[in-house]
């Protein structure tokens, strides 16, 4: 699959993204979840493991897991269990080593590739728990009819949509082919923050300010990733260009929670 194919899948998942935070927190998850796993069943090939190195199932694991945390802590503490839903990850990823039959080959590159997916597959997490406020409840069902989906009731998912969006723009950059380098560097980043700001206009919850910064820090983490992975040869793979696609929704998922302080304030 081409640099342009991986950009238009990226961009087709960030819309899903941004419909699903429209219709509710329920919708949300499930989505995520679906992307974690999505993101996992390519990892391996993604990092050059055997599929026996079971890097795929650490990852699985530690996004589902961060996914139930955002889900169901209370609002005033979202994402609190995630340093224990790492250690839980550590102690499965040696776990799944000690399982190897085929001598271990490569036992530091596989536990490394391990921890660096299920920390990006963790970030998915973060587009849940960038919906939810401290002190409020989150309500349940869809919330199509009492504008919470612009952000005015507790659940507000108007920075996810924004950083959805702003992600649909960054992959429509790479599906052009702009020529990489830092001049394409540059010009993602402030062509996303732009769209950033205007996105941030049209949701007064979050302002100009911080979609500004939304957009240039997604359009960051997008260009690092595609500078990273760029036309690699593993990536004609379809499990393993679907994994690439989705890297970048993941890590810009603990942007998101961060960021949601910002909108909050």
């Amino acid at each position: 699959m081409s640099l342009s194919s991986r950009a238009i899948v990226t961009a087709l998942l960030a819309v899903l993204l941004a419909g699903a935070a429209w219709l509710g927190l329920e919708v949300l998850v499930v989505i995520a979840a679906g992307l974690v796993l999505l993101f996992a069943a390519g990892w391996a090939a993604v990092s050059g493991q055997p599929r026996e190195s079971g890097t795929g199932i650490v990852v699985a694991t530690a996004g589902l897991l961060a996914l139930l945390a955002a889900w169901h802590a209370s609002s005033d503490s979202v994402l609190r269990f995630l340093p224990q839903v790492l250690g839980i990850t550590v102690g499965l990823a040696f776990l799944a080593e000690m399982l190897r039959q085929d001598g271990r080959p490569g036992l530091v590159s596989s536990l490394s590739a391990a921890m660096t997916g299920a920390i990006i597959g963790v970030g998915l997490a973060g587009w849940v728990a960038a919906t939810r406020f401290a002190g409020e409840q989150t309500q349940p069902g869809f919330g199509l009819g009492d504008g919470s989906w612009l952000g005015t009731g507790p659940y507000r998912p108007a920075l996810v949509v924004v950083g959805a969006l702003c992600l649909v723009m960054a992959a429509t950059i790479f599906g052009l082919r702009v020529k990489p380098g830092w001049i394409g560097f540059l010009l993602t980043m402030w062509l996303v923050a732009l769209v950033g700001a205007l996105l941030g206009l049209a949701f007064p919850q979050v302002g100009w300010n911080v979609g500004l910064i939304v957009g240039a820090l997604v359009g960051l983490i997008a260009s690092v990733l595609r500078m990273i992975f760029g036309d690699d040869v593993r990536l004609g793979e379809t499990r393993a260009a679907l994994s690439a696609a989705v890297a970048p929704i993941a890590a810009s998922g603990l942007l998101m929670f961060a960021l949601r302080w910002l909108s909050a304030g």
